[in-house]
C-alpha cells in the first residue's frame, strides 16, 4: 500500500489530490450511512431523548476530559498548512481551506456523537454515556453493531479509508517538508 501511494505522489499533487478526494468520498459514504442508520433507528425507539439527561452528567470536568480524550480527531490540519507551496494564494487559500474543513468536519462529529448516545441501548441501570465509555474505543462498533445492519463491517471499511486517507496525505505533506528543509539548508 505504501509502495502505491508512493508512485501515485510520485505522479503528481493533482494524482494524490484526486486519490485522496476517492478515498475521502468512501468515508463519507460509511459515516453518512452510519448516521442515516442511527438517525433511522431513533424513530423506532421514543425514549432516546432521556439519553441526554442531564446533558453533562459528568459536568464541565467531565466535558474538558472528554475534549482531551478527542483532540487527536483534528490532528492533519497542519497537512494543509505544510503544503502551502502547493496553492494558488496561499495567504489567502490555506487559512480558508482549514477554516472550511473545520465547517464540514466538526458537524459530522456531532452528528455521530448525537446518533451514538441517543440510538445506543444500555443494559437496564446504565446511562449510555457510561455503556459506550465501558468500551472506550470499540463504542462506535457497539453502537454500529445495535443500529447498523453490518454496521462493525462496515466501520471496518470506513477505517481501512481513514488510514489509507491519512497515509496518502502524510507522504504527500512528508516529501513536501523534506524539500523545503533540504532548501533551507
Amino acid at each position: 500500500v505504501v509502495a502505491i501511494f508512493a508512485l501515485v505522489n510520485y505522479r503528481g499533487s493533482s494524482e494524490t489530490g484526486r486519490t485522496g478526494n476517492l478515498i475521502t468520498l468512501g468515508q463519507m459514504l460509511v459515516l453518512g450511512i452510519f448516521v442515516v442508520s442511527g438517525l433511522w433507528a431513533l424513530k423506532g425507539f421514543p425514549q432516546w431523548q432521556g439519553h441526554f439527561t442531564p446533558f453533562f452528567p459528568a459536568g464541565i470536568g467531565g466535558l474538558l476530559t472528554a475534549m482531551g480524550l478527542t483532540f487527536v480527531a483534528f490532528e492533519g490540519y497542519e497537512i494543509i498548512a505544510q503544503c502551502g507551496e502547493e496553492v494558488r494564494n496561499p495567504r489567502r487559500n490555506i487559512p480558508r481551506a482549514i477554516f472550511l474543513a473545520l465547517l464540514l468536519v466538526v458537524p459530522i462529529y456531532v452528528l455521530i456523537a448525537f446518533v451514538m448516545l441517543g440510538a445506543t441501548k444500555a443494559p437496564a441501570g446504565l446511562p449510555v454515556w457510561q455503556y459506550l465509555g465501558q468500551h472506550a474505543e470499540l463504542a462506535v462498533l457497539e453502537a454500529a453493531r445495535q443500529f447498523a445492519p453490518g454496521g462493525q463491517v462496515l466501520l471496518l471499511l470506513g477505517g481501512l479509508f481513514a488510514t489509507t486517507s491519512a497515509l496518502n496525505a502524510t507522504l504527500y505533506s512528508s516529501s513536501r517538508v523534506s524539500f523545503a528543509m533540504a532548501r533551507d539548508d
